[in-house]
């Protein structure tokens, strides 16, 4: 009989002290390996054979592994078993590191018996790149990676399946998840997670059968089942009144989801970032990201239901695109801050706050009774234009409204840091933007929180409205702070030292090409 004495020495220093136990129980024939392990398993499954009644072999299972990273929809995995285990459910890992599977049988069976060359090779390549210390370690972590990686039962046996673009380490605990905190993301991974947002969006609409402009149709118990003029295919109807894990959302959600990824795996729906190796992108993302946007769609499709609400929907609305216009003009201003103090040696950066700023409106104010028709048509007469419809169509306007509290001067100050702004945008930046109309209507405005100084503001609507008693408390510090130091009146003549420049308010009261988003 054969015993480790018989070996060459050299041979034996390839094996740790645990591997020469498991040596000498394979050559005194106690353990004897099985090459074809049941249910076409592609490892050689080692059968351990009990010397005595109380000689036990380690235990080194582990739970099943999870897909992670997948664009799949999560489905119910089988249980593949190791291909290591005995029937008594044990792993010897001294034993699994030192055989080897032989090239010539080591083809994995199909479910239909027959031999996936693929997956073969995958065997033979996990096996074949460890050796010496350490490569039981190795191979277990390299096959649970690749069991990982695998499609499971009912899916399809292709990599492409799971991963769009390169293929990514499962393992790597580095991938940025999109569902993180906004504040943790940068602004490209946020750009990456809107952009997710944005196609569910889009899949949402169409499930349903409606385009941004048209109203959500409303869900009830037995409804007939509404089709497609067009294509005579079923529609959806979200459950807006129900909560997000209602089971009409929670399939509505799921169609959603899977729509989007089977986009993403295609050469023409793919997004450019689907091949970033930094972040993880999959149904999860997808589905999560789903609801949110289903949440938003929830408050516009009750308010649409509801008259009050939608009111109150309209107006919060247009409170929140004006607030965004008055953030937008306050950084384009305090940009031409640097300009402005070379011609009128004066540093007007602070006095450019965004609640201090007028509000730019694409339509009629809310509560006028002015129609948009009758909106557009005042807006065009105060401009060179005429009223034609291709002026109408093709140029979308935006009134500049001065609050009531703000004086001649600070509007001259804005008028000529804006000026200042608009003449240094190239033809391509100018190009497309709305045409900013510059009125000389006069609206009362909510009072600034922050108290202005003392030369911004109107002198006689001060005296009208200090008084009143819903006024005195927001006015009560008003015209007490006086003037910014070095402050200089902005009728003053320009900076003889300073180059000219197109100086004024553009058009005047007619109006100038600029502006921001519509209502």
């Amino acid at each position: 009989m054969a015993s480790l004495a018989t070996l060459p020495s050299g041979f034996l220093n390839l094996f740790t002290s645990e591997q020469h136990a498991a040596l000498q129980l394979l050559l005194a024939g106690q353990i004897t390996i099985q090459r074809d392990g049941p249910q076409g398993n592609p490892y050689p499954q080692l059968r351990g054979q009990q010397s005595g009644p109380n000689t036990q072999v380690p235990s080194n299972r582990r739970g099943p592994p999870t897909r992670a990273g997948s664009l799949e929809e999560p489905s119910t995995h089988r249980r593949r078993e190791d291909p290591a285990q005995t029937p008594d459910g044990v792993i010897d890992p001294a034993l699994r590191a030192v055989t080897r599977p032989e090239p010539a049988d080591d083809a994995a069976l199909s479910s239909e018996g027959e031999r996936d060359p693929s997956e073969a090779t995958q065997s033979r390549r996990l096996h074949a790149r460890v050796r010496g210390r350490g490569a039981s370690t190795a191979v277990k972590r390299a096959h649970l990676r690749a069991r990982r990686q695998s499609p499971s039962d009912g899916d399809e046996a292709d990599d492409e399946a799971d991963h769009i673009g390169p293929l990514k380490d499962l393992d790597d605990l580095n991938l940025v998840s999109l569902l993180a905190k906004s504040g943790t993301l940068s602004k490209k991974h946020k750009e990456y997670k809107n952009e997710i947002s944005r196609d569910a969006r889009m899949v949402m609409r169409e499930l349903v059968g409606i385009t941004p402009k048209d109203p959500w149709p409303r869900w009830s118990e037995g409804m007939t089942q509404r089709k497609d003029s067009s294509s005579g295919l079923p529609l959806l109807t979200p459950h807006f009144e129900g909560a997000v894990n209602h089971p009409v959302n929670a399939n509505f959600l799921r169609r959603v989801a899977k729509k989007v990824c089977e986009q993403y795996k295609t050469e023409d729906g793919a997004p450019s970032f689907i091949r970033d190796k930094t972040i993880r992108v999959d149904y999860k993302t997808v589905y999560t990201l789903a609801q949110k946007s289903w949440s938003g769609f929830k408050k516009v499709a009750l308010a649409q239901w509801d008259q009050e609400k939608a009111a109150k929907e309209a107006l919060r609305s247009a409170e929140a695109r004006r607030e965004a216009r008055r953030f937008e003009k306050s950084t384009r201003l305090q940009g031409a801050a640097k300009r402005y103090q070379e011609l009128y040696d004066f540093d007007p950066t602070d006095l450019v706050a965004k609640e201090w700023l007028s509000d730019e409106l694409s339509g009629p104010e809310h509560g006028s009774g002015e129609t948009h028709e009758e909106w557009q048509t005042r807006v065009i007469q105060a401009t060179s234009f005429k009223d034609e419809p291709a002026v109408r169509e093709q140029i979308k306007f935006l009134e500049v409204v001065k609050p009531a509290w703000r004086s001649k001067k600070y509007q001259t100050m804005i008028e000529k840091l804006y000026d200042l702004w608009w003449e240094s945008l190239s033809a391509t930046d100018k190009f497309n933007r709305h045409f900013r109309v510059r009125t000389k209507r006069v609206y009362n405005a909510s009072i600034p929180k922050a108290a202005p100084w003392d030369f911004m503001i109107d002198g006689d609507w001060y005296a009208a409205n200090c008084e009143r008693p819903d006024n005195q408390f927001l006015l009560a510090d008003w015209m007490t702070y006086g003037n910014p130091e070095g402050y200089l009146d902005p009728d003053a003549e320009v900076n003889p030292d300073a180059e000219a420049t197109g100086e004024g308010a553009g058009e005047g009261a007619e109006g100038d090409a600029a502006g921001e988003d519509a209502n």
